[in-house]
C-alpha cells in the first residue's frame, strides 16, 4: 500500500511522474438564444423618457413582479433584453445571471426595469440594494448600469433621479 502524497507536497516525485496522466475535463459552451423580436419605436436610449417608455411597454399590465434587463451598445442602441419573472410582490435576481447575459450579447451598458403590481412607486430597500450591487459590479468590469426604473400604476420612477443614486 502506498502513502497518499499531498497535491503540492514533497511526495515521491519520480513515482508521480511515472504514471500516465489522463484528464477527463468537461468542456462547456454558453450560447445566447435569440427569441422573437419585439418592436419598439425608439431603438436608441436618448433620455429618461425613452427608458420609461419602453419599460411601460413591457411591464405595465403584469400581475406579477418582473424584472427586465435591457442591453445597450456603445451608441446606446438596444441590443436586446432578458426577463426574470417573480411572484405578486417580489422577483429574485442574481447579478451573475444578469452579467452573464450582458457579456454574452456584447453589451456596453444596461438598464434595469421592474414593476410594482401593487401600485407603490417607491424603491424598497431590496430595490436599492440590488441597484447598488449592480452599479458596483458594473463599475468593476466596465459595464455600467444607466438607470433602474420602476413601473407602477401612476407612471414610472427613475433611480437615477434619487439622492441615494448619487452616492454610488
Amino acid at each position: 500500500m502506498t502513502a497518499q502524497t499531498s497535491l503540492f507536497g514533497d511526495g515521491d516525485c519520480a513515482a508521480v511522474k511515472a504514471r500516465p496522466k489522463n484528464y477527463r475535463i468537461p468542456r462547456y459552451r454558453v450560447r445566447v438564444v435569440r427569441e422573437e423580436t419585439c418592436t419598439i419605436e425608439a431603438e436608441v436610449v436618448a433620455s429618461r423618457d425613452d427608458v420609461a417608455g419602453f419599460s411601460r411597454l413591457f411591464l405595465s399590465n403584469r400581475g406579477t413582479e418582473s424584472i427586465l434587463i435591457f442591453a445597450l451598445d456603445t451608441g446606446n442602441r438596444l441590443i436586446g433584453f432578458t426577463e426574470y419573472e417573480g411572484t405578486t410582490n417580489q422577483c429574485a435576481v442574481y447579478p451573475a445571471e444578469i452579467f452573464r447575459f450582458l457579456l454574452n450579447v456584447g453589451a456596453a451598458s444596461f438598464v434595469m426595469a421592474h414593476n410594482h403590481p401593487g401600485g407603490n412607486g417607491e424603491f424598497s430597500q431590496a430595490d436599492k440594494s440590488i441597484t447598488r450591487r449592480l452599479i458596483s459590479i458594473g463599475r468593476e468590469i466596465g459595464l455600467p448600469l444607466i438607470d433602474h426604473v420602476i413601473v407602477h400604476e401612476a407612471g414610472t420612477e427613475s433611480a437615477r433621479q434619487r439622492a441615494w443614486w448619487m452616492n454610488q
